[in-house]
């Protein structure tokens, strides 16, 4: 999050980004979403009950 602020910070001076780590980001941020996606799944799947047995 600090490198996406340091990002934004840059880009309003007018300096050069360093995007070296931006796929690591991206990944993250992709795995991020799927965990998101599990766990609205799982929840959704105890309130109705198929979870507990």
């Amino acid at each position: 999050m600090i490198s996406l602020i340091k990002w934004r910070i840059a880009q309003k001076k007018g300096s050069a980004i360093d995007i070296g780590r931006a796929r690591l980001f991206a990944r993250i941020s992709h795995i991020e979403a799927l965990l998101i996606m599990l766990i609205v799944i799982a929840a959704s799947g105890m309130a109705r009950g198929f979870l507990a047995g």
